[in-house]
């Protein structure tokens, strides 16, 4: 099965980072049943955890080389490759549907509408579950802010000028690649307070 990184354009969360175990680290999947690719035991629920540990196991995916530190280039590879992944029909375009199915399960809807404003965490009542209503809004947001001609649509050039931008967010201290620590930090960092900075591993 194929592996995702999916609109990294991309996710948010709650809780602070929590260690986990290498067990559970392992590399992720695309699952082609119902369930989200974030329902690391396929339980049908979704919990923070899992979340942040599916993120965990996509790092080591994007950096190639396996030297802890993933470049622009490997992060833009990495992309090119999730976003074919995410192209279910192939049409070189992407869709709010085929985004939202994938990350949330074969059963989420797509949101009629979503109240625009500041962005919220997945986790939106802070219960450590994710529901397939708070993933599928959280998605379709973050679609909406990538589909810049408002088209319904997402082209490969919105997709990477998005991820390119995610980048530069993940990269705390700006020295060109990004660390495990850097993503712990930008996904527990959602909805809670942004850690000031992260020390830069040489």
């Amino acid at each position: 099965m194929k592996r995702i990184f999916t609109v990294a354009f991309v996710l948010i969360w709650v809780v602070g980072f929590c260690a986990v175990a290498p067990a559970a680290e392992r590399s992720p999947k695309v699952k082609e049943g119902s369930v989200s690719i974030f329902d690391m035991n396929e339980d049908g629920v979704i919990t923070v955890q899992e979340f942040r540990t599916y993120w965990r196991g996509y790092f080591k995916d994007l950096d190639t080389d396996a030297d802890g530190k993933v470049t622009a280039e490997e992060f833009t590879a990495g992309m090119k490759k999730a976003f074919a992944d995410l192209d279910k029909d192939g049409s070189g375009d992407l869709v709010a549907q085929e985004v939202i199915v994938t990350l949330c399960g074969a059963d989420a809807k797509v949101p009629k509408k979503v109240k625009k404003g500041k962005r919220a965490g997945i986790d939106r009542n802070r219960d450590k579950k994710i529901s397939k209503e708070e993933c599928a809004v959280f998605w379709l947001v973050r679609f909406n802010g990538a589909d810049k001609d408002m088209n319904g649509k997402i082209t490969m050039e919105e997709f990477l000028a998005g991820m390119n931008e995610q980048f530069k967010k993940y990269d705390r201290n700006q020295d060109g690649y990004i660390t495990i620590q850097e993503i712990d930090l930008y996904w527990s960092d959602r909805p809670g307070k942004a850690k000031k900075s992260v020390k830069s591993e040489k």
